[in-house]
């Protein structure tokens, strides 16, 4: 199969996740425009669908300038769509929640500083160094903020899973169980195609095929999330 054909089945893998995504997200808001859990839901389907489009357009370039600004902006929705994903299971499954200081005067501080630093300075990601043979993205020169980069992202992730976890486990009505049933198993759906296609494929053999289809991935997130609040208000 060519490169062109190949290219041609990302784009369209890709219109079809982000569609299908955009589509699910307005629903559920539509549904309940008041709730802080539909609201969440919407922000973290648009943040998915602005971190997948920087995440493609990476591969589609071969000057250095523009790759490294992709990559800014692509790590920069990064950090907005993991806090999402995280608020979205602080939230979750219900209509209004009270946030704490914490919350309000550290987390979103913390998250405003570190997508500053990655967008609009050099110590994520200070320059592009080397492209493959097929113009692709081989080498980037990071800067310290990189560590800081990693530690939130990640925090809010694992956080996000915890707070998952525990909502499933401690649920007090069976509606909320199943609700929170729903959404684990989507969630350990996408955790494992991301894991299997963007993270063992790329680091242990060295296939980057699948990198793209991130937004693809999290479809089951998406779906089960979106059916597990509109089946269940």
């Amino acid at each position: 199969m060519s490169f062109q054909v190949l290219q041609n089945l990302d784009l369209l893998f890709l219109g079809i996740a982000i569609a299908a995504i955009g589509i699910l997200g307005f629903v559920v808001f539509l549904a309940d425009r008041k709730s802080i859990t539909s609201q969440t839901f919407l922000f973290f389907s648009l943040f998915t669908i602005l971190w997948s489009i920087f995440n493609f357009l990476i591969s589609q370039f071969s000057t250095p300038t523009i790759v490294l600004w992709l990559l800014r902006f692509s790590v920069f929705f990064a950090v907005w769509h993991a806090f999402s994903f995280f608020q979205l299971f602080y939230v979750f499954p219900d209509r209004e929640v009270r946030f704490s200081k914490k919350y309000r005067f550290f987390l979103i501080p913390l998250l405003t500083l570190t997508s500053y630093l990655t967008l609009l300075t050099p110590l994520v990601f200070s320059e592009v160094a080397e492209f493959s043979p097929g113009g692709q993205v081989s080498k980037v020169i990071n800067g310290p903020g990189i560590v800081l980069f990693g530690v939130v992202v990640s925090g809010l992730v694992l956080g996000g899973i915890f707070l998952l976890l525990k909502k499933t486990f401690t649920a007090a009505s069976i509606i909320q169980k199943v609700q929170s049933r729903y959404v684990l198993l989507g969630s350990l759906i996408t955790f494992s195609l991301l894991i299997v296609f963007n993270f063992i494929f790329p680091a242990l053999l060295d296939n980057t095929r699948f990198i793209t289809w991130a937004p693809v991935f999290i479809l089951p997130f998406i779906f089960f999330t979106a059916y597990a609040i509109m089946r269940y208000q």
